[in-house]
Formats: structure tokens, sequence, C-alpha cells
């Protein structure tokens, strides 16, 4: 008996001790200094993420998240169970619509609690009108939220209410920031990156956030390939062409 105590308590403490490490490990889930585009920002849009406020929300049904509309299909095939999809409309400076976004995005497979956090990929085709189509490579770690927000308010079964600000970019790019990539119209050609700031006011366990802003800067530019001038072609009669007498 006092051996099967011993066995009992040992494996306990090393179920705190590893919870302990996950839960303080300080080499995930922080990413010091805020992260900025690569380059000077052109563009800075922003939109709410409330449980209400995205027009279009799929997922398989296990997310907390409300799928919208309520008639929209649960992804239950097997390959896009894990996949979240939805539609975004995003405001410009001045408040007016400058687009849409629609993303898709699943957890990674290379997320890991001990050395990398929480990782979110996922790619955005972003429809501007008047100037075109992009599209977006991003990689996040939502560590820090879980860690700060969603975990212990699923924990005490209350909803949490409060500020909490985070820049979770994790990539692709240099520093942390998403890739962009233009495809058409005044976009065509022109490469970036792009990151985004999430401000939380409000979280339901039972749904997700109630109140959330979020603001994406994006620097563009024309590609060096673009940028770079051809080469001055090869005059028809060269210096080293036989001169005839």
């Amino acid at each position: 008996m006092k051996y099967l105590l011993t066995l009992l308590l040992g494996m306990l403490a090393g179920a705190v001790l590893a919870v302990a490490v996950i839960w303080f490990n300080p080499f995930v889930g922080e990413r010091g200094a805020p992260v900025t585009p690569e380059g000077a920002v052109t563009d800075r849009w922003h939109f709410d993420l409330d449980a209400g406020a995205t027009p279009v929300i799929a997922h398989s049904g296990e997310r907390r998240l409300v799928r919208r509309p309520e008639a929209v299909s649960e992804l239950w095939e097997t390959p896009i169970r894990g996949v979240t999809s939805g539609v975004i409309v995003m405001r410009g400076e001045d408040d007016v619509i400058a687009g849409v976004a629609s993303r898709v995005g699943a957890w990674s497979r290379d997320a890991d609690p001990l050395r990398s956090g929480a990782l979110y990929d996922s790619v955005w085709l972003l429809t501007l009108p008047g100037r075109g189509l992009a599209f977006v490579t991003q990689r996040e770690d939502y560590w820090s939220l879980l860690r700060e927000v969603a975990v212990p308010s699923a924990v005490r079964r209350e909803a949490w209410q409060g500020s909490f600000e985070t820049s979770p970019a994790a990539g692709p790019a240099s520093g942390g920031a998403a890739r962009v990539h233009g495809a058409s119209g005044a976009l065509d050609g022109l490469q970036g990156s792009l990151v985004a700031r999430y401000a939380l006011g409000a979280y339901d366990p039972r749904v997700g956030p109630t109140s959330m802003t979020a603001e994406l800067l994006v620097s563009l530019a024309p590609s060096e390939s673009e940028s770079e001038p051809e080469p001055d072609a090869e005059p028809a009669g060269s210096d080293d062409a036989p001169v005839a007498d």
C-alpha cells in the first residue's frame, strides 16, 4: 500500500510539473516587441471578430465558434474536419469598406506546447474592388491568448471581460509577418507582408470572442523581378561582327 501511495503521489507530482512547464514555458507564446510589416505600411484595415459580426463562419461543428449563417453546412468530411473558413469585411481608416477577405485555417501540424506554441496556419484571398486580388499565407501563435483568456474562462465556466491585446504573428516571412502576393489588377506583381493585431474585450467559453477587433497592417511593393530593369537588347550590328571591305 505504501508503494502504491508513493507511485500515485509521484504520478500526480509529475503531472503537475508537466502542466506547470507547459503553462509557464517562456519559450512559447511570447513574441517580445510587436511585429511590424517589412517596409513602409501601404494599407491599414480593420474589422470586427465578434461572435455575431463575421458574416460567414463554417467549421466541423466541434469548434466553440458559432457557425454563420445558421444554415451553413458543417465541414464534416475527414480531410477538412479541422478546417475553419470564414468571410471578413474589411474597412479602411475612413471606416469605408475596403474589401473582403476569405480565410481558411487550421491548427498547424508543427504546433507543440513545449517548443513552438499553439500555431495556427491560414491562407487568405483578399478581394479589393477597383484594385484586384491578393493571396496571403499566414502563421500565428495563439498560445498567449489561450493561456491568459480562453483556458481560464473555460475552466471557470464563466465569461471573461477585460482588455487583452496581442500580435501573434509567427511567419512565414522574416520577422514573423505573413506573406502577401498580388494576383490581379493593380496588385499584380506586388509582394509584401501583413501583420494582424487583435484587441479582445470579452470572451464567452460557449461561443468564443464576443467583443474583438482586428487591425491589418500591410506593406506592398513591386517584386524584385518586376522592379529590376531588363538588360538593353544587343544592337543589330555589334563591334564583333565582321566588316566588309
